[in-house]
């Protein structure tokens, strides 16, 4: 069995009110992609109008996968990932807010040292920020 933690950034001080931070215990083989879907249904993502943000998830220093809210996408792919794969050297996961994918871009352009392992991703969230100018 596994123990961490799973914890988001606020989205407002409204948000602020109650702690985010959840504690999970999960087998050893459990699925990343179970675990996310799982927070999605408990509501640990809290709705925002224009719902065109995007979450990053963290372990330790590195970046998991980002998730586009708007399209409903995660990239890199995250099927068939352990979590156990991804709290080394950390037990804590933490999903960080960007307000628009716009914003996103300049957040994991610093994060990221190679950004040709994400390419998909920064496309997409190039067509999120060209779709937007164009409404």
């Amino acid at each position: 069995m596994i123990s961490f933690t799973v914890d988001r950034t606020s989205v407002c001080m409204g948000d602020d009110m109650e702690s985010h931070k959840v504690e999970c215990t999960v087998s050893d083989d459990s699925d990343l992609a179970a675990l996310f879907e799982k927070l999605k249904s408990v509501g640990f993502f809290p709705s925002i109008q224009g719902n065109n943000v995007v979450w990053v998830l963290t372990s330790g220093n590195n970046c998991v996968f980002s998730y586009f809210t708007k399209t409903e996408r995660v990239f890199p792919d995250i099927s068939g990932r352990k979590i156990s794969e991804i709290l080394t050297p950390c037990n804590h996961l933490y999903f960080s807010y960007c307000t628009s994918p716009a914003n996103w871009k300049k957040y994991i352009l610093k994060r990221l040292s190679d950004i040709e392992v994400r390419s998909e991703e920064i496309e997409h969230c190039d067509f999120l920020m060209e779709e937007k100018e164009n409404e």
